[in-house]
């Protein structure tokens, strides 16, 4: 077997292994948002479903954007992504205030300051071609035999982003001083569970807005 040909057959490989992982996560998220929707009604567990089916539809968008090949299919999964994209943080965030018993429900003026930006950053995304407030301008590339969308940010983008930001720094601070308090009745190592399932994607963004 030639080097070029040993080459496409590791891109290849690799593709289907992320391809595979993907599609295993996804149905795992699906699962998971079922189970706890189906455990009970209270606002924790809801929050948390509604949160792991956000991270669904942005995991099924990046799997389906690892296997397209065209500019508009790749515009078209993106659109997918953000159908749970601006949701997942807050939705976090409204997860560590019931969890913490921080809020022991939302009333609906902090659902509406909660979820105003998010709202905002749904159907500004979806009406992007209108306007260009979120994305300017749109453009393939092919790496390793498969194609990724770059994307010029327009002024909404930063302020979803900011938000995001945001959200995260305010639910690691809870999950903080809910690891001294314990007022929820939990152990304190589950409390470091979640404060590091927040801190990794809040560094994760910050490389990402600084870097591209």
């Amino acid at each position: 077997m030639s080097v070029n040909s040993s080459s496409l057959f590791g891109v290849f490989s690799m593709k289907l292994l992320l391809s595979s992982y993907l599609f295993v996560t996804v149905l795992l998220t699906q699962f998971l948002a079922a189970y706890f929707f189906s455990k009970g009604k209270n606002s924790y567990r809801r929050a948390f479903s509604a949160f792991i089916l956000c991270v669904g539809f942005y995991l099924f968008g990046s799997l389906m954007i690892i296997n397209s090949d065209n500019l508009q299919e790749l515009i078209f999964w993106n659109q997918v992504q953000y159908l749970g994209l601006p949701f997942a943080s807050v939705l976090w965030l409204t997860v560590a205030l019931l969890y913490t018993k921080t809020v022991y429900t939302l009333s609906r003026r902090m659902k509406l300051m909660l979820f105003f930006v998010p709202v905002m950053t749904f159907f500004i995304r979806l009406t992007n071609p209108w306007h260009h407030l979120f994305y300017i301008n749109w453009e393939a590339k092919r790496l390793f035999e498969c194609y990724s969308l770059h994307l010029e940010r327009g002024p909404w983008y930063y302020v979803h982003i900011s938000y995001t930001l945001l959200c995260l720094f305010l639910t690691i601070i809870i999950y903080y001083l809910g690891y001294w308090k314990k007022r929820s009745g939990y152990t304190k190592p589950q409390f470091m569970v979640y404060f590091f399932a927040s801190l990794l994607p809040l560094i994760g963004i910050i490389l990402i807005v600084f870097t591209r």
